[in-house]
């Protein structure tokens, strides 16, 4: 879950910053979800969808390690391929940016 007080501070100032009847999209994952709800209850008007093509990136193996921790050779190989390799076998940044692209455009 994300730091409670950070959460509330973030929803406080993004409830001051939109318009009026926003919609929010979000991704489906915990920290989202907390945002969203901390930002309902502070802006009753802005209607709030999970949306699963905004979750962050899969890192496959890599989820959760300390860059240390993965070694310099498979970083290496991933960012001379940036778009197009799976960093520990997970999803490619080109097939993230066009979920999100995806999302966008709906």
């Amino acid at each position: 879950p994300a730091d409670a007080t950070a959460t509330r501070s973030a929803a406080a100032r993004l409830a001051a910053a939109l318009p009026s009847q926003p919609r929010v999209f979000h991704s489906p994952l915990q920290r989202c979800a907390q945002l969203a709800l901390e930002l309902q209850a502070r802006r009753p008007d802005a209607r709030s969808r999970p949306d699963a093509r905004l979750r962050e990136m899969d890192f496959g193996a890599w989820e959760g390690r300390a860059w240390k921790a993965i070694g310099k050779d498979p970083i290496d190989a991933w960012t001379a391929a940036f778009t197009i390799h799976a960093p520990g076998g997970g999803e490619r940044l080109g097939a993230l940016l066009a979920r999100v692209s995806a999302a966008l455009q709906a």
